[in-house]
């Protein structure tokens, strides 16, 4: 043992190329996993994105191209809500 602890943070957290939620929250979540990788709790889910989220997974498997919706990528702000 080194003595040094090293962790990989999500690059682009929180933006369209990173890892992200619905924008209400995103930092909630990059902290909770942040937490998570330094020997914390698993985190929970604390939006309600989650039925959003699961709506599209169920979604996925009917549309024949598997596109997103509109507004998935901009995390539902000002875009249709599911």
């Amino acid at each position: 043992e080194c003595g040094v602890r090293v962790y990989s943070d999500p690059t682009g957290g929180g933006t369209q190329r990173g890892a992200h939620n619905c924008g209400e929250c995103d930092q909630a979540l990059l902290n909770a996993l942040t937490e998570h990788r330094l020997g914390g709790a698993r985190p929970a889910a604390a939006c309600d994105c989650r039925g959003r989220w699961k709506a599209l997974l169920a979604q996925g498997g009917v549309r024949r191209d598997g596109a997103e919706p509109q507004g998935y990528r901009r995390g539902f702000r000002g875009g249709r809500r599911f």
